[in-house]
């Protein structure tokens, strides 16, 4: 078996000698180091540039899919970022009818600081990133990233386990979450910035501060009163709801062109599965209003020829899903009156009416016959509600969207990024070549302090290319992360956008690159 692509064995060896004989490895030598490590193939090596593929994780045959099934919001819908800033604003605004001070509302949104994938801890008040074995990568108390060693001493493990996830630990899986998440970064900055603010930290006693520094506390102590992070997280998740039902989707509906990307692809995209007797439906959370308002403002005026109303784009709707409840036991499923919005009381039967409120994918399966659920392939933005269940429960193909991925390709393809991902790779090769040759008589350990440095710091500079806050959504220097883990575990594929299957023909076959284990490389 021929050895893996890797950093060419002498020039590890020299590096290796030099930190022997005590001599620093500068950025010069790991960039004159030999290597045939290609963070990327070249631009000839696929027919289409990157932001135009669909990445896979297991193989795939479009021409055994039958069905093509679609969530709306960030998938069909792709909001624009003035979307999450008016969300944000709507948040505050709520906040400040419960009684939070009016002050709030002129903290600015950050669009540049939260990421998919991060753990909020509502003890503590913390965001944390966490490799995909569950390990803490890196923890922000608000916007503030703490040492290690203050890491270690809040969460002396070091790593999360599963069974805290939903209960100390809320896990921010969807875009949904990003606007909510900056709100509590910047109510704990605002609350813990005030002049009269103490903490109280495990031991019960109480600290004052000029500039306020976490210290394992779980509340903020004003003159006026007490501050939970539990609770200001609770508060944030109410009123987040609160405007989910009453405020997020009238703003979007009263001026839609200001908050959703209208573009012809969807129509595109949908007119060839239908043209290819591909069979489509549309499964969404949200309601049937919103829903046709959404979808009437990105379709109807598309291909008014040939389809009368996006309705025609597919053979059923369904609407107030309340996924990920819709793949487990679900709720009563009933026809929706399309004129009047209202549900009709009666029995559901096959045939006739194409849009339906609430129900559950078995009965759904039954009414649109679909008896091989590998026939399926379901394509949503959602980890959870979309991905996991419907692929580890019922055998659905899917497809995730994942749009900051446009973003994530563009910085991982910057020619410096590049640089340092090649730097780390060097390091870890030098790191491990430098205990190649102990035995087990060997006495003296080698002091790596320089190579570890040495690798964090590149870990540091790759890491801010993606986000100053938290590094890739991926990962973290060679780490995955725990949302990159997700990622490759229950998504057969994934794009940036749905629209990247367009530029594949309907019988074409995806192919996932072959997973060696490490016992089976040579090393």
């Amino acid at each position: 078996m021929a050895e893996p692509s890797s950093p060419s064995r002498d020039g590890v060896d020299k590096l290796v000698d030099k930190f022997r004989a005590g001599l620093d490895i500068s950025a010069e030598d790991l960039a004159s180091c030999p290597s045939d490590t290609f963070v990327r193939p070249s631009e000839e090596t696929y027919k289409r540039p990157p932001h135009q593929r669909v990445f896979v994780n297991r193989p795939l045959r479009l021409d055994k899919i039958d069905w093509f099934g679609f969530d709306m919001d960030y998938t069909l819908a792709v909001y624009k970022p003035e979307y999450e800033e008016v969300s944000y604003n709507l948040i505050m605004d709520r906040l400040v009818q419960m009684g939070y001070p009016a002050e709030i509302k002129t903290l600015p949104y950050d669009p540049l600081f939260a990421v998919r994938g991060l753990f909020l801890d509502k003890e503590l008040g913390n965001f944390l990133k966490i490799d995909s074995f569950g390990n803490i990568i890196r923890v922000l108390h608000a916007k503030t990233i703490l040492e290690k060693s203050d890491v270690a001493k809040l969460y002396p493990s070091m790593m999360i386990r599963s069974d805290e996830i939903d209960k100390r630990y809320y896990l921010l899986n969807t875009l949904f979450n990003i606007p909510e998440a900056c709100v509590f970064a910047h109510l704990i900055q605002f609350f813990e910035g005030r002049r009269d603010a103490t903490s109280v930290p495990s031991s019960g006693a109480e600290e004052e501060h000029d500039t306020f520094v976490p210290a394992g506390q779980d509340v903020i102590r004003t003159e006026a009163m007490d501050i939970y992070f539990k609770n200001l997280w609770a508060d944030i998740r109410e009123s987040t709801d609160w405007c989910h039902l009453y405020t997020f989707k009238s703003t979007v509906v009263a001026d839609m062109s200001k908050y959703l990307v209208k573009t012809p692809k969807l129509a595109e995209f949908l007119d060839t599965l239908r043209k290819n007797n591909r069979k489509t439906f549309l499964l969404t959370n949200s309601p049937w209003g919103y829903t046709n308002s959404v979808m009437s403002f990105l379709l109807d005026d598309e291909k008014p020829g040939e389809y009368k109303s996006w309705l025609d784009y597919f053979d059923y709707v369904i609407v107030d899903a309340a996924k990920p409840y819709f793949f487990a036991q679900g709720n009563t499923l009933r026809e929706v009156d399309v004129h009047t919005g209202r549900l009709k009381i009666s029995r559901v039967e096959g045939g006739g009416a194409k849009v339906y409120s609430g129900g559950s994918i078995a009965k759904f399966e039954k009414l649109a016959n679909i008896t091989n659920g590998s026939g399926v392939l379901y394509v949503g933005d959602h980890i959870f509600s979309d991905v996991r269940i419907s692929k580890k429960k019922h055998g659905w193909r899917t497809f995730l969207v994942v749009p900051e991925l446009e973003k994530e390709l563009a910085t991982w393809l910057d020619p410096e990024t590049q640089k340092y991902h090649r730097e780390l790779v060097t390091l870890h090769r030098v790191k491990a070549a430098i205990y190649r040759d102990f035995t087990a008589e060997s006495k003296n350990p080698p002091d790596l302090k320089r190579i570890r440095k040495s690798i964090h710091q590149s870990a540091l500079r790759k890491d801010d290319k993606f986000n100053a806050f938290f590094g890739s959504l991926f990962g973290s220097g060679l780490q995955s992360s725990f949302f990159a883990m997700q990622v490759q575990r229950y998504a057969d594929l994934y794009a940036p956008q749905y629209y990247a299957l367009l530029h594949y023909p309907l019988w074409y076959t995806f192919s996932a690159e072959p997973n060696l284990q490490p016992h089976e490389v040579y090393i």
